[in-house]
């Protein structure tokens, strides 16, 4: 009888030590699926912030592209314009062309010899 006593206490350790290893199993199988999760949250945020982020570029790359063609467009404007200029307004435009060119000159010249305490 003893010895079916010291039977059933072992079975009862062994019940004990599975149900307590399946508990363990359960648990770390639970941590795992968390973390899965949590991975799969993390991702999700990092491919819209990635997507978000693109967005913005492809925005500001055409913006950009917008506005070159938009620059391009009033330079080639503004070189027909000046082709079908009469006469007298291409005269008058490097008149005051020149002007521009003397007004700098002087101002340079003044500056220099400011620079240089020549100045009155």
């Amino acid at each position: 009888m003893e010895y079916d006593n010291e039977n059933i206490d072992m079975e009862q350790e062994n019940l004990k030590t599975l149900v307590q290893e399946k508990l363990v199993r359960e648990k770390n199988i639970k941590d795992a699926i968390d973390a899965s999760e949590e991975e799969r949250n993390r991702r999700i945020v990092l491919e819209k912030k990635a997507n978000q982020e693109s967005t913005m570029l492809r925005i500001i790359n055409s913006n950009i592209a917008n506005k070159e063609e938009d620059n391009e467009q009033k330079r080639r404007e503004l070189a027909h314009s000046v082709d079908n200029l009469t006469e007298m307004d291409k005269t008058k435009k490097k008149s005051i062309e020149k002007d521009l060119i003397h007004e700098v000159h002087k101002r340079e010249l003044k500056r220099n010899s400011i620079d240089k305490g020549t100045a009155a």
